[in-house]
């Protein structure tokens, strides 16, 4: 179709300060960038709060819209995130996909929007997709994008499951990173309705373990402290298996 799909960082620092520039233009009002980036936060999630509810733009939104519909046909680009708002839109106009997927495994399952929530649910209803999911919602790290905190709890009264099965063995993690684990998610408010099993490690990692918290300020500090662990670790002779 000759379009692109723009990437984060075109996203951040050209489509933002484009739409801000074109909004500006268009209604003769100024507009913050953090406003802008809001907007396209909300695009992602197909302007829902929840997954249930319709689609919901205020009048700002719908100017921004305009505009934004204006500017990709202009500089022939897509986003990632507006795919799934009008998947969606498609969707509950009554399209029906072709060739729709029989099953879809959805993992990191906390960290879905909204929109990416009612886009699994339509294949569902409408398509019979079988929708299977998991994840851990003391994980979520992904409320800037507007992802849905109480996705895994919803999961069994969407898709008319009696309770969800709970994974509690790690077959990676030592005694001691479960039991930081556990201490730690402890602390996160409770929902309702939950009772999950403290996490344990399989048989096989039945060892203690060592705890080490590191704080790096930046991830491309974190990924060299890793490297250099690893290469220490290694001239040391402990090879990987």
């Amino acid at each position: 179709w000759d379009r692109r799909v723009a990437d984060p960082w075109e996203v951040s620092n050209l489509v933002r300060i484009d739409l801000k520039l074109g909004y500006e233009l268009a209604f003769n009002q100024p507009i913050s960038l953090s406003r802008v980036g809001k907007f396209l936060d909300r695009l992602g999630s197909a302007f829902r709060e929840d997954q249930d509810e319709p689609a919901e733009m205020s009048v700002e939104e719908r100017r921004m819209f305009q505009v934004f519909q204006q500017q990709r046909e202009f500089f022939r680009y897509r986003l990632m995130d507006e795919l799934v708002y009008n998947l969606v839109r498609l969707l509950e106009q009554g399209a029906e996909p072709n060739e729709p997927p029989t099953h879809v495994l959805a993992d990191e399952y906390q960290d879905f929007t909204a929109g990416e929530l009612r886009l699994l649910q339509l294949l569902a209803e409408n398509s019979g997709t079988v929708i299977s999911a998991c994840g851990d919602d003391r994980q979520s790290i992904f409320g800037f994008r507007a992802a849905d905190p109480l996705a895994l709890h919803r999961f069994p009264a969407v898709y008319g499951l009696e309770c969800p099965d709970y994974l509690w063995r790690s077959s990676r993690c030592p005694q001691r990173i479960c039991d930081l684990a556990n201490r730690m998610a402890e602390t996160l408010p409770a929902l309702p309705g939950l009772k999950r099993p403290k996490l344990e490690p399989w048989e096989g990692r039945k060892d203690e373990g060592v705890v080490d918290l590191i704080s790096a300020s930046t991830p491309i500090i974190e990924a060299c402290w890793v490297v250099r662990r690893c290469c220490e670790l290694i001239d040391r002779g402990r090879h990987p298996n």
